[in-house]
């Protein structure tokens, strides 16, 4: 079974951000389980469970649609989050703010093509530098 937050030395803002969510949904009632959360939040099952497990983290659109199923604001809600967080440090709990350590296919992807795209960015510079040479030395 995982602990949760406040059982442990060190947690991530994530894990905080998962917790709170679930905390938020259970509080709507029984009824209230993740399928129903997630369609109301207009987001996939799957999605909302690594929301509430700290797998990942919402978009601006995912937050702002999963602020408005709970009747607040994205900024309202994250502040909900950071009170949280600040309590835990309070009682000697280590937050981290660094993103999960897995890296996920389309992130590596993504990081991939930004290479890629840098690389041509750069060989496109040589090779203007380089006829922009050979035109001087043409014309001398």
């Amino acid at each position: 079974m995982k602990k949760s937050p406040e059982m442990q030395a060190e947690t991530t803002y994530l894990a905080v951000l998962g917790r709170v969510l679930a905390q938020k949904r259970k509080r709507l009632g029984r009824e209230w389980d993740q399928a129903r959360a997630a369609r109301q939040a207009g987001i996939s099952r799957s999605t909302w469970s690594r929301l509430e497990n700290g797998e990942s983290a919402p978009d601006a659109i995912q937050l702002a649609q999963i602020a408005d199923m709970f009747g607040t604001t994205a900024p309202e809600f994250l502040a909900e989050v950071e009170r949280v967080c600040d309590g835990l440090r309070k009682r000697g709990v280590k937050v981290h703010m660094e993103k999960q350590k897995k890296t996920s296919v389309a992130g590596g992807i993504g990081l991939a093509l930004l290479g890629t795209a840098a690389l041509a960015g750069i060989a496109a510079a040589v090779l203007a530098a380089d006829d922009s040479d050979e035109t001087k030395n043409k014309e001398e």
